[in-house]
């Protein structure tokens, strides 16, 4: 028929709309499967993501605390950890209550703000050796500044100093024990050392932590016993340092200026040596030594209050990161 269509024949039109229809069909289908597939690799990459975090954090926490699981197994918890944590307690209370007066004999409140006084005599091997008191101010409210000085005071105290050079080299710490009962914290470690003192195998120290909160202010007191170690299996050398941290954090919101709200950090620390006069602590009694551990300590007590904003800027960088990070 002319100008007509053959019966049974498609026109070209149907022909060609009907392969693109297909072509369309599978090429959604393919997009599905390819979007299906991109969601499993992202997801995929967001868990290795967290896996290589996870164990970036955990080799850096091994080489920050100087261990491996198998040396932890050598510097075992002391025996007498139950002894020294009762000793080390013992007087908190009476630490505690005597904390105002304290503060008052030794000046603080009459400290600028920020301000510190210290008082060092590095040549006593039997005695006070070093008194700080200090006074300054972080820009948190009481309650964060509680958490984060709980969770500072936990840490070891000599981790990361920069007073003594190659001191992260020479210093590798273990940490045997901690054990956490309400307002009160146990602490112990070894700190494995390299020094030029070929009989000194480390120090083994324990600390114990106390809080007291009261309505305006939170009072937190810490004593810690550090005692080198020989090598071998022979006892401690007859000497040891006595630490006696008091320190109490409270708000003080019309010092702010308009800022929001600051805490106030007022402190003493004081330690002392204790020597039997036994042959073994000759070297370890060097004035280079005790000079050495005046320096230790003035930085390791000096840098609490930046160690506590740093974990409080930290807090405040996640929280705010939060909403962000979980979004599409």
């Amino acid at each position: 028929m002319l100008g007509g269509q053959r019966p049974g024949c498609e026109p070209l039109w149907e022909k060609i709309a009907a392969r693109q229809l297909e072509r369309r069909r599978n090429a959604e289908e393919e997009n599905i499967k390819l979007r299906q597939l991109l969601k499993l690799q992202v997801k995929e990459a967001k868990n290795l993501k967290r896996v290589l975090k996870r164990r970036t954090k955990l080799e850096m926490m091994e080489k920050f605390m100087g261990s491996k699981l198998h040396e932890d197994r050598i510097y075992r918890s002391p025996g007498d950890n139950p002894q020294v944590f009762q000793e080390l307690l013992r007087d908190t209370d009476s630490l505690y209550i005597s904390v105002d007066k304290l503060f008052l004999e030794k000046g603080l409140y009459d400290l600028p703000c920020p301000g510190r006084w210290r008082q060092a005599r590095g040549n006593v091997s039997n005695g006070m050796f070093l008194e700080l008191t200090q006074k300054t101010v972080v820009p948190f409210d009481r309650q964060a500044t509680d958490k984060a000085m709980w969770a500072c005071l936990g840490l070891a105290d000599w981790q990361g100093l920069q007073s003594v050079k190659d001191m992260g080299k020479q210093i590798h710490f273990h940490a045997h024990h901690t054990e956490e009962a309400g307002d009160t914290r146990m602490s112990s470690f070894f700190a494995k050392t390299s020094s030029s003192i070929s009989s000194l195998r480390g120090v083994q120290i324990r600390k114990a932590v106390r809080k007291y909160e009261e309505a305006d202010r939170t009072v937190f007191i810490s004593q810690g016993l550090v005692e080198p170690k020989l090598a071998g299996d022979t006892d401690f050398p007859g000497f040891h340092t006595h630490t006696t941290l008091r320190l109490v954090v409270q708000q003080v919101d019309h010092l702010a200026s308009g800022q929001g709200s600051v805490s106030l950090i007022e402190s003493h620390f004081s330690a002392s040596r204790f020597s039997q006069g036994l042959a073994a602590a000759r070297e370890i009694c060097s004035s280079t030594n005790l000079d050495m551990g005046v320096t230790i300590w003035d930085e390791a007590i000096s840098r609490i209050s930046h160690r506590v904003e740093a974990l409080l800027i930290d807090e405040t960088c996640k929280k705010v990161e939060g909403p962000y990070s979980a979004a599409p």
